[in-house]
């Protein structure tokens, strides 16, 4: 099955963090048992750029959180980003790329998501 497309929306110098549902494609989707999997998700400026951040991908407790994991970045993460200078007081969001890819317990691997990020500049730096 092609990678679903997810655009995403992100503050540098700020916590990120998604919790995605993954679900079959029967008529009436279930969740689907993502125990085993492992997932790995990266951001660079373009498709064949350098590596800018890698997110902390967490599957959730199968039981109570059946097809539900989390992608994270910390604030340090998002801050150590590197934008474009503004000298305006109008913030231009800056779009970087990523996708997330899954290994099953089996070896095999999967591109699950892809998509743009739009980051918006932070100004308040530590």
């Amino acid at each position: 099955m092609p990678a679903a497309t997810l655009d995403l929306f992100m503050e540098q110098g700020a916590s990120f963090k998604r919790t995605l549902i993954f679900k079959d494609s029967q008529v009436v989707p279930v969740e689907i048992d993502l125990t085993g999997n492992v997932y790995k998700a990266e951001i660079r400026k373009t498709i064949s750029g350098d590596l800018v951040a890698e997110f902390v991908c967490t599957v959730l407790d199968q039981v109570t959180n059946k097809g539900e994991m989390t992608m994270y970045l910390s604030d340090e993460q998002t801050e150590a980003i590197m934008m474009k200078p503004q000298n305006t007081q109008t913030r231009a969001l800056e779009k970087f790329t990523y996708d997330m890819e899954v290994e099953y317990p089996s070896g095999d691997k999967d591109r699950v998501i892809q998509g743009v990020i739009s980051i918006s500049p932070g100004v308040t730096h530590d």
